[in-house]
């Protein structure tokens, strides 16, 4: 160390070995930079942005040699070998560029610590390729173990220096360690080096050339320009990424097909204005939905539409008052959030919105009709949290609407709550199936005559962890209003199948479907899918239907009864009596049983008339062949005048409420029966 020290100390000009250093400094931390982009690049760019980081590291490591070099105070007259002079600048930067390669190689987890080992040798090869260029009037002797010693410090730091770059996140201070582990790694070779080599002049010491100062800052001039060039690559490129940066932060806050702000920018600005408005102070939220927008699509087609939703959003910006936000919060749905003095003024603005954005559009040279529905919300009147704002927000709008007589909707807390309700029903609906909360009870059908049971009708029961046991009353509409009956209606299906074949072989299973799994084409494959799953016979089964199905596409319903009756399956029509079609539904002659609303059961005891329309249907079916079930049967004395009349079958709490499957088994257990 001491004779490394005297070397740099007594053997070198201080001038030019501060220009090395400063030269060594500035091409370390471009080289680091430049690597840093080479990581987060793939392909092609990946190995340009690694020739830009050998390019400067192989100058900037040549450089700080030949400067050192012309500093170097000798005992005789010296000079270069040009050849090996160029040929030690390309030996420099073609080896970096390999080095680099490897150390940016995924695997081996070493490959960077081999890298580095690669730039060091490299380093140490331009250092002695370029001491061979240099000719001095005199023997040169080296000491092999400080050359050993030369090598070895450049491949460990620069092992160490990439070994740190390796890290996937950058930090000042890493790039900053191992930029001053490469310059370390170049002055130590260097220095260590020039003190391994002795010269024995053959003539008298010559006096400094003043020249050698002249060319080591030309070197350091052309050196310097090559490393410039590549931290301003750097430099641009990072700015360049920044920037794209922010545009792609900025492009995530807006919806592209209208270009407003989306969602997201919304919920940013509520939360902004809730910490920023001052006391006493407050804004509203107005949403806004085309609430027919899945009419206008199905009926003209979404090119149509979208240029609907384009032409409402430019009404609401004309409209706009100043300082009042816009965004599109939903497929049909956007939303404004400016200030007001109070809920009047709210209600106002909602009302000039309202009759502004429902005037007929014109597009296309087609008119359209627009229903708009508003909901508004007054902070901190109605909530002074964001998530419990939006919470009303969508609770108000939700009534907006399901209300067409009230197309503005205003806070109410009972109205909100139920609206509330219904959108947690809606919401943990979705995914309820596959978490396994559905359960199905059975409830008895029983023939009149003798008291026994002749099959069950399955329910669908829902517990939810949170909510609790969920009425069907509740959760059947949303499940149709999202779709998510078709999933639930198969699953109800192939369950009753399965589990009604451990029931006596008399006993039938009767399954309702809705609308919407009735307009499936491939509802007849499903039905009998399930029965071939099961091994359930055909006539064991039966699909309920209520006659209101059968009103809106009924050739297409009616083609869809035939192919399930084909199959062997009976059916019946539910709640009879109850619709519009009750006695033209019958004509078609596909059902084999009619289930009698429970209304008509309710008053028979009584009051005359209920047991008059009784009778006639009763009647009716008879004339028809066709057996009848009355529903809702709850005392004796309803059971009694329903036999009087001649009714075949009963269904109620006074036969038997719905059960699980295991109770039914153990209903039918002797031994059971007797505990």
């Amino acid at each position: 160390m001491i004779s490394i020290l005297t070397c740099i100390g007594t053997r070198h000009d201080p001038w030019l070995v501060t220009l090395a250093m400063v030269i060594c400094l500035i091409g370390a931390r471009a080289t680091v930079s430049l690597v840093r982009h080479a990581a987060v690049e793939r392909g092609s760019v990946k190995y340009a942005w690694i020739f830009f980081s050998a390019i400067v590291i192989g100058t900037t490591a040549w450089t700080a040699h030949s400067v050192s070099v012309l500093g170097y105070i000798s005992d005789g007259p010296t000079w270069f070998d040009p050849t090996l002079t160029i040929g030690s600048l390309l030996i420099s930067m073609t080896g970096a560029y390999l080095a680099l390669v490897l150390a940016s190689l995924p695997a081996p987890k070493a490959a960077p610590a081999l890298g580095g080992a690669l730039l060091g040798l490299t380093i140490a090869v331009m250092h002695y390729t370029g001491m061979l260029a240099y000719r001095v009037d005199g023997i040169v002797r080296w000491d092999p173990h400080m050359v050993a010693v030369s090598v070895i410090l450049s491949c460990v730091l620069c092992a160490v220096a990439l070994g740190i770059l390796r890290a996937q996140v950058a930090s000042r201070r890493r790039d900053l360690s191992a930029s001053l582990l490469l310059v370390a790694a170049m002055l130590a070779m260097h220095f260590t080096g020039m003190t391994a080599m002795k010269i024995v002049p053959f003539g008298p010491v010559q006096p400094e050339d003043a020249n050698e100062h002249v060319a080591a800052l030309a070197i350091a001039i052309a050196a310097g320009l090559i490393i410039f060039a590549g931290s301003f690559a750097g430099l641009i490129d990072s700015r360049n990424r920044r920037e794209a940066g922010e545009q792609m932060a900025a492009l995530a806050l807006v919806d592209r097909s209208t270009g407003f702000p989306n969602r997201a920018a919304f919920r940013a600005q509520v939360r902004e204005r809730c910490q920023s408005t001052p006391p006493g102070d407050r804004f509203a939220i107005i949403a806004m939905d085309i609430a027919n927008m899945p009419a206008i699509s199905e009926q003209f087609g979404t090119r149509i539409a979208d240029l609907v939703l384009q032409a409402t959003g430019n009404r609401i910006l004309q409209a706009r008052k100043q300082g009042v936000f816009l965004a599109r919060t939903g497929e049909a749905r956007f939303c404004g959030v400016g200030r007001v003095t109070n809920r009047a003024e709210m209600l106002l603005r909602a009302s000039k919105l309202h009759a502004t954005l429902c005037r007929d559009l014109l597009i296309e040279g087609i008119e359209i009709a627009v229903d708009i529905r508003l909901g508004g919300v007054v902070y901190p009147d109605d909530a002074a949290e964001p998530e419990l704002l939006f919470g009303k927000m969508q609770a108000v709008l939700a009534r907006a609407i399901a209300d067409p007589l009230r197309p503005i909707a205003i806070p109410d807390e009972v109205a909100d709550a139920f609206a509330r309700r219904r959108l947690a029903v809606s919401a943990a609906l979705r995914g309820a199936l596959a978490r396994g909360e559905f359960e199905l009870l059975y409830q008895p059908q029983v023939r009149i005559t003798d008291r026994h049971v002749a099959g069950y009708e399955a329910l669908l029961r829902w517990h939810h962890p949170v909510l609790g046991t969920v009425s069907p009353a509740e959760f059947i509409p949303a499940a149709e209003e999202t779709g998510g009956i078709l999933s639930i209606g198969e699953w109800i299906l192939h369950t009753a199948c399965r589990e009604a074949t451990c029931w006596p072989e008399h006993q039938r299973v009767a399954v309702n479907v809705s609308v919407l799994q009735l307009r499936q084409p491939d509802m007849a494959e499903q039905v009998r899918a399930a029965l071939a799953a099961s091994g359930l016979s055909p006539d064991r089964l039966e699909i309920e239907l209520t006659e209101s199905l059968l009103i809106e596409d009924r050739s297409r319903a009616h083609h869809v009864l035939r192919q399930i009756k084909a199959l062997g399956v009976r059916l019946a029509l539910d709640d009879f009596g109850t619709g519009y079609s009750s006695m033209d539904v019958l004509r078609i002659g596909l059902f084999d049983k009619v289930k009698l609303d429970k209304s008509f059961v309710a008053d028979i005891e009584t009051e005359p008339q209920a047991c008059a329309i009784l009778r006639a249907m009763l009647a009716l079916g008879r004339e028809l062949s066709m057996p009848i079930l009355a529903e809702g049967v709850e005392t004796d004395e309803q059971l009694a005048i329903l036999q009087r009349e001649g009714c075949d079958k009963v269904q109620g709490y006074l036969t038997g409420r719905p059960m699980s499957v295991s109770m039914i088994a153990a209903r039918r257990d002797p031994a059971t029966a007797r505990a």
